[in-house]
């Protein structure tokens, strides 16, 4: 097999995870995800983004009172079940806009 045939491989069997277990992730793990993720294609080269690890509960139960898209983090306690829908950690993304330099032109 070859290295293109692996790679739509792997593209084709992503899949989409909405249970989560109670356990820890260690931090190799957030730094081969913040790796993958940092590698990212962007226009011009920008990389326009920065990551957020976030491991405080308090933290992660707010998140759904302003963002829409975060009801995955809803409903989690200390004490819940393998398999919930419940996050221990969040990583997030945060873009940012392109600026305009002195000639007018996106920088």
């Amino acid at each position: 097999m070859n290295d293109a045939t692996k790679a739509l491989d792997v593209i084709l069997s992503r899949r989409s995870i909405r249970s989560y277990e109670n356990k820890p992730l260690n931090d190799t793990i957030f730094e081969h995800l913040l790796k993958a993720a940092m590698a990212a294609p962007s226009a011009h080269n920008q990389q326009p983004w920065e990551f957020v690890i976030i491991d405080e509960r308090k933290l992660l139960d707010q998140i759904p009172e302003f963002h829409p898209y975060s009801k995955m983090l809803l409903g989690c306690h200390r004490k819940h079940t393998a398999g919930s829908h419940c996050l221990a950690v969040g990583l997030g993304m945060v873009g940012s806009l392109p600026q305009k330099g002195p000639n007018g032109r996106l920088e």
